[in-house]
C-alpha cells in the first residue's frame, strides 16, 4: 500500500465513526462550526417494565421490546461525536449514528450512508455518494450538509474534541487547528471551508439541511 493511501484509509476508518452526528437546523455563518449542543429526538414516554438492568425499551403495540447493552467500563461520560474519546463511549457511537463508511466483519471498509465514493488519480479528493432518503431517527433529512458540519466542527479547534487530529489530512486543517497567527488560523479556516463540500445531485451547492437531494459530499486531502 502506498504511504499516500495509508491516511486516507485511516480517515475513511474514522468516518465511520464520528461524522454521524447531529448538526443545527440553520445553517452557521462563516464562522461554522458553532459549538451547537446535540438535540436529543423526540420519542415516545417509555412504558414502565421491570427493571432488570440497563437497557432502552420500545412499544411494538402490546409487546414490549428491551435492547440491552453492556457497558463494560461503565456509563460514558459524553456521547458527542466529536468529543468523546474513551472506548466504552466510542462503543455507543457505533450504535448510535451511521458514517459515510462502514467495517465489516473482516475489518474492511465497505459502504456506509454513502453507498459509492470516487477517488482522483492521486487520491487527494475524494466523493462521496449518500443513499437516497437518509433521515435521523426522528424523521429529520440527513444530508451532505450535515456531514460537512461534522467534519468542520472536529476541525475547529474550538470543539477541543480528543480526536480532532484524525482529520488532520482535510487540506487547510493544521493550519486551522494549529496556526500561531490570526492570520495563519483564518486562511486555514478558509481553505477547509473550501476542501469539504456539500452539494447537491445536479453539483450545486447544496445550501439547507433539509435538502434531500444534498448526497454529494467533496473532501481535499493535503
Amino acid at each position: 500500500m502506498s504511504k499516500r493511501l495509508m491516511p486516507v484509509l485511516v480517515l475513511l476508518t474514522v468516518l465511520t465513526l464520528i461524522l454521524g452526528g447531529c448538526a443545527p437546523k440553520t445553517i452557521p455563518e462563516a464562522t461554522l462550526p458553532a459549538q451547537e449542543p446535540v438535540a436529543a429526538p423526540q420519542t415516545e414516554p417509555e412504558q414502565e417494565t421491570e427493571d432488570k438492568g440497563v437497557g432502552a425499551s420500545v412499544s411494538a403495540g402490546d409487546e414490549v421490546k428491551t435492547l440491552r447493552i453492556n457497558l463494560n467500563n461503565g456509563f460514558p461520560d459524553i456521547i458527542d461525536p466529536q468529543k468523546s474519546s474513551f472506548l466504552g463511549e466510542l462503543a455507543h457511537l457505533m450504535l448510535m449514528y451511521e458514517g459515510l463508511t462502514a467495517l465489516n466483519t473482516k475489518g474492511e471498509v465497505t459502504a456506509g450512508a454513502a453507498e459509492r465514493w470516487q477517488v482522483n488519480d492521486d487520491a487527494s479528493e475524494w466523493t462521496f455518494y449518500l443513499r437516497e432518503g437518509l433521515t435521523y431517527s426522528d424523521g429529520s433529512v440527513l444530508n451532505a450538509k450535515r456531514f460537512q458540519w461534522a467534519i468542520l466542527r472536529n476541525i475547529n479547534p474550538e470543539t477541543a474534541g480528543e480526536y480532532g487530529y484524525i482529520t488532520d489530512e482535510i487540506l487547510g486543517a493544521e493550519a486551522w487547528r494549529y496556526g500561531e497567527t490570526e492570520d495563519e488560523i483564518a486562511k486555514g479556516q478558509e481553505t477547509v471551508l473550501a476542501s469539504v463540500s456539500a452539494l447537491r445531485m445536479d453539483g450545486a451547492p447544496c445550501e439547507s439541511y433539509d435538502d434531500q437531494e444534498g448526497r454529494i459530499l467533496k473532501i481535499k486531502l493535503i
